[in-house]
């Protein structure tokens, strides 16, 4: 029997073809889900849930608990998208691929920028940093002060960061590359604990890389308000 997918846009593709799309073999095909990675099982749900057609799709924090490989794939299924696409999220990167406007909302009051985070990120700081001195210091030195330089140091670790963040990036796309890949036939205590042993270099791994972000996007920052 031919199996057949059609797809909220009427076309139809064979099951195959279509999860050959979200990068599943045809040795995966007949797998039971439960022997799946966590990998694997979100990039099965991604392919079930693009499968449905919708005028407005609203993601709340899509890219939680999603790999390298179906981050990638998520951004590429939204910018072929048509319709509207509301994203509510944390994820810098994907915010900056994917969103063609970012709505901030402070105070009651909503501010509309071109493009992704980058966009919307020295606004945030100055917003932080103002928060962080007295009122009555702001007011006495907005028409007295400039903003803030980068120290030499700062200057020689923002031309540096960058590539420290694309290694660190490099280092969780190698353990989620080992958690796809693992073997899970014959599972026993000691592979449970490697397994288990992969996913915490994974969550270490992370956090070294939202660290690097969040230095680079502080440096960043300053260095955008000094220059306007």
């Amino acid at each position: 029997m031919i199996k057949i997918v059609i797809l909220g846009n009427g076309q139809r593709k064979h099951i195959h073809s279509y999860l050959g799309d979200f990068l599943f073999t045809s040795d995966q095909l007949n797998r039971p889900v439960s022997t799946l990675s966590g990998g694997e099982k979100n990039r099965l749900q991604l392919a079930m849930f693009m499968r449905q057609a919708a005028d407005l799709w609203v993601f709340d924090e899509p890219t939680n608990d999603l790999d390298i490989e179906t981050i990638e794939l998520l951004e590429k299924e939204l910018k072929e998208y048509d319709a509207a696409v509301i994203i509510i999220g944390h994820d810098r990167a994907f915010l900056d691929n994917i969103c063609k406007s970012t709505w901030l909302i402070h105070e009651k009051q909503v501010e509309i920028f071109e493009g992704g985070y980058t966009q919307v990120a020295p606004y945030l700081h100055a917003l932080e940093m103002e928060k962080s001195i007295p009122q009555k210091v702001v007011e006495k030195k907005q028409e007295q002060s400039k903003p803030r330089k980068l120290s030499y140091k700062e200057k020689e670790r923002l031309k540096v960061i960058e590539s420290e963040i694309e290694k660190a990036e490099m280092k969780v796309a190698e353990i989620e590359e080992l958690l796809v890949n693992f073997d899970f036939t014959d599972m026993n205590a000691e592979k449970q604990s490697e397994y288990d042993s992969l996913n915490q270099k994974k969550l270490d791994a992370e956090g070294k890389v939202e660290s690097l972000f969040e230095e680079w996007e502080k440096l960043s920052a300053i260095s955008k308000l000094s220059d306007s």
